[in-house]
C-alpha cells in the first residue's frame, strides 16, 4: 500500500468501520503507517445492503435490511465524501484557505490529501455510484472483491474521477483473490479449505 502512493506522500488518516475484519485489517495496515492516525472505528462504514437495486437478483435480500442501511451508508458517504464550496474556492484560488488544512511539501508546495478507508463492498460500491453521480440502485453492478483497493479522486473544483474499483493487483496469485463465499476469479467455487 506503501508503494502506490506517489513519492513523499503518506495517508492523512485511517478509517475504518465497526466490524471485526475491518479492524483487524486496518490495524495490521496501520502497522506499517505508524505516524498516520488510526481513527476509532465508525458504524456508519459497516456492511449493509444500501439500496433496492437494479436489475434485482434472483435471491434478494429482505427489503427491511435496505431500510434500514441505507440511510446509514448514505451518512457516512456524505460524512465522508464532499465537495469544495464556491466560497472555499474562491478563498483557496486567493491563498486564503486554512494553513492547516492544506498539505505542503518541503518546498511549501501544496500536495494532494489521501484518506483510507477500511470498510466493505457493498458500502465501497455505493460510494462509486454517488461520487459519479449515478443512481445508487446500479450498485450491484460492481465487483468489489475482498482486500482490493479502489481509488476514488474529487479534486478541489468538484470533478469526481474513479481511478479503480476492486483492484487486486497487488495480491500475490490468484488464490488469493476472494469474493464472498467464492474464491479466485469464478464467482461459483467453494472457498478452499483452511491451510
Amino acid at each position: 500500500l506503501a508503494e502506490y502512493l506517489p513519492k513523499d506522500h503518506t495517508f492523512k488518516l485511517i478509517r475504518q468501520s465497526n466490524m471485526t475484519r475491518a479492524k483487524e485489517t486496518a490495524e495490521i495496515i496501520a502497522t506499517f503507517f505508524p505516524n498516520v492516525p488510526l481513527l476509532p472505528p465508525n458504524a456508519l462504514l459497516d456492511e449493509g445492503f444500501p439500496a433496492e437495486p437494479i436489475p434485482v437478483p434472483k435471491q434478494m435480500w429482505a427489503a427491511t435490511d435496505t431500510w434500514q442501511h441505507q440511510p446509514r451508508i448514505e451518512a457516512a458517504f456524505r460524512t465522508l465524501f464532499h465537495r469544495m464550496t464556491p466560497s472555499d474556492v474562491r478563498r483557496e484560488v486567493r491563498g486564503e484557505r486554512e494553513e492547516e488544512a492544506v498539505s505542503k511539501d518541503k518546498n511549501g508546495t501544496a500536495k494532494h490529501e489521501y484518506e483510507l478507508v477500511v470498510c466493505h463492498g457493498n458500502v465501497i460500491r455505493l460510494f462509486i455510484c454517488r461520487s459519479l453521480q449515478i443512481p445508487p440502485e446500479l450498485w450491484l453492478r460492481f465487483c468489489v472483491f475482498n482486500c482490493s483497493i479502489s481509488h476514488i479522486v474529487i479534486n478541489p473544483g468538484g470533478k469526481c474521477s474513479v481511478y479503480q474499483v476492486g483492484d487486486v493487483g497487488h495480491l500475490d496469485g490468484r488464490e488469493e483473490v476472494t469474493y464472498g463465499k467464492g474464491v479466485s476469479f469464478n464467482m461459483t467455487s467453494p472457498p478452499p479449505p483452511p491451510r
